[in-house]
């Protein structure tokens, strides 16, 4: 008997774990999703990008002079992706194109052209892109 009960414990104790394993990716984007997603309606809209965008590009400017060099950026975006955000090639981002780089990567997202960001349209590659500069 006390060896079915131990068993059972471990069983339960393992699965939970495999499941937090598992989900843990999905548990994260949702809860990052909802932070962003401010009319509660499950799906993230151009609007609502851009207001996090912005709200991420004035979090990062710590030295508040207006645009982000490679080190406030932290590797938020690659040489090719920082190529298309910076136009000037002054190698700094201004928040125009720093919130104008979230506006094409939403674009670039929304596969079936709706408008918004499903978790699914999250999960593409230009999504998590996006997340990675909301955050």
């Amino acid at each position: 008997m006390l060896f079915t009960a131990n068993r059972r414990a471990l069983i339960a104790g393992l699965s939970s774990a495999l499941v937090g394993i598992s989900l843990g990716p999905v548990f994260a984007a949702s809860k990052a999703k909802m932070r962003f997603d401010t009319d509660n309606d499950g799906t993230l809209d151009l609007n609502e990008v851009k207001a996090a965008a912005g709200a991420a590009f004035d979090k990062l400017d710590r030295d508040h002079d207006g645009t982000l060099d490679k080190k406030e950026l932290g590797g938020r975006i690659g040489k090719d992706m920082m190529a298309d955000a910076d136009p000037d090639k002054d190698g700094t981002i201004s928040k125009d194109e720093y919130v104008g780089l979230a506006e094409k990567l939403f674009k670039d997202a929304d596969a079936d052209g709706e408008g918004t960001l499903d978790a699914k349209e999250l999960r593409s590659e230009a999504g998590r892109q996006l997340m990675k500069l909301l955050k």
